[in-house]
């Protein structure tokens, strides 16, 4: 029951420390945009699908709405909406979404490459919980494909929420945390020289 509790907490804290501001509209009723905090994550694998992570159900958020991140226009459809559950026990509620315009892949240069190849190994060793992987692995995707971005609006703020929920992440696991904190700092500075180029 404990350990349940502390599953709960720990999802809820993650959500309230990873969320931003949203804008979320129905274009078939023809609404304004209305306020809403969430984050966007990724499961692991290349055909894993994008969601909004919500602290609890979004009265009115059905498929076919549209999902912005609040300082960028980057636009999403909502492709379907439901709880986020581990063994059974609904967690959060997540609108899985599909990216209206894809964004060009672009490849990290071979020193963040590096890092970012490390952080994954430095994940294969750690003992977080199969959402937290997800949650890791999408990150140091979206990682990797912005290092090439960094000149176009919002990439900066986007690089700082995931390295934030690197540090959330491999702070949580003990046999990481220590070795995570170095490799955390040598990628901010990174994308620091990046963003100055």
């Amino acid at each position: 029951m404990s350990d349940d509790s502390s599953l709960h907490e720990r999802m809820r804290g993650l959500i309230d420390r990873m969320a931003v501001d949203l804008l979320w509209q129905d274009l078939r009723r023809g609404d304004r945009e209305e306020p809403l905090r969430g984050y966007l994550t990724r499961g692991a694998g290349p055909d894993a699908p994008w969601e909004f992570r919500f602290a609890e159900a979004v009265p009115g958020l059905e498929p076919g709405a549209v999902l912005r991140l609040a300082t960028i226009q980057e636009r999403w459809r909502v492709a379907s909406v439901g709880p986020v559950q581990l063994d059974g026990q609904a967690l959060a509620w997540s609108a899985r979404v599909e990216r209206l315009g894809q964004e060009p892949a672009e490849a990290a240069p071979p020193d963040l490459d590096q890092l970012i190849t490390a952080a994954q190994e430095l994940l294969a060793k750690s003992t977080l919980v199969p959402m937290e992987c997800e949650d890791v692995e999408e990150a140091l995707t979206r990682l990797r494909g912005l290092a090439g971005r960094m000149g176009e609006p919002g990439a900066a703020e986007r690089v700082a929420l995931r390295l934030r929920l690197l540090r959330d992440r491999f702070q949580a696991c003990p046999q990481t945390g220590h070795a995570a904190r170095g490799l955390i700092l040598r990628l901010e500075a990174a994308f620091k020289r990046l963003e100055q180029d």
